[in-house]
């Protein structure tokens, strides 16, 4: 008798083959992905080159100013906001509209190094206060 359970097969005699398409001689059609990886993933793309040019051809001006980096609105707000910021110091309050208030506070984090915190005055207003830089 065996060991384990008897359900009935030859162990001996049943073997468990593992085969692929290309040990067994079948060739996949000319075009066809190579696994289900290589459908789901999209093509690379192509890489951007520089364009050729030759360095001795560019001509080099002197003397040329350098133009402003933001004109129109931009520049004429964040004036606006620096003017305001110049005449608060540490510990100083303005009471401003919310949407005005944000956005001098994300202007002077980026710009202009001042730090500002801002409370809710009521429905309409925001307490905008410049505060002391943290030493650090």
């Amino acid at each position: 008798m065996t060991r384990g359970h008897d359900d009935g097969l030859d162990m001996d005699r049943v073997t468990q083959r593992r085969t692929s398409a290309a040990l067994t001689g079948v060739q996949k059609p000319p075009g066809a992905a190579s696994s289900v990886f290589d459908v789901a993933r999209p093509p690379p793309k192509k890489r951007l080159t520089a364009p050729e040019f030759d360095p001795l051809a560019i001509e080099i001006k002197t003397g040329v100013p350098l133009p402003a980096t933001k004109t129109g609105a931009a520049a004429i707000q964040g004036a606006r906001y620096q003017a305001l910021l110049d005449r608060m110091k540490p510990g100083d309050c303005v009471e401003l509209p919310s949407k005005l208030a944000r956005g001098i506070q994300a202007w002077a984090k980026g710009k202009s190094g001042v730090k500002l915190s801002l409370r809710k005055i009521s429905d309409e207003l925001v307490g905008v206060w410049r505060v002391h830089k943290a030493k650090g």
